[in-house]
């Protein structure tokens, strides 16, 4: 996970169970694959904006239809 100063997004405890928290995990793992990585909290934001904005919408797509119906 993703940390900066010691500051976790959320907690070591929480478990992946929607598609939001799935997208979260797919950013983290992005932006902990950028090199350099970011250091400060504003390269942070930039690196998140970037990273989200190029997502391929078919792996969004996907996590959707993994969704059980209720």
């Amino acid at each position: 996970m993703l940390s900066i100063g010691g500051y976790h997004p959320y907690g070591l405890a929480s478990i992946l169970t929607g598609p939001i928290e799935h997208v979260w995990d797919m950013l983290d793992r992005r932006i902990a694959a950028r090199q350099p990585p970011p250091t400060c909290l504003p390269e942070l934001r930039r690196a998140l904006l970037d990273e989200w904005c190029n997502i391929p919408q078919d792996q969004i797509d996907n996590l959707i239809l993994s969704m059980p119906r209720r």
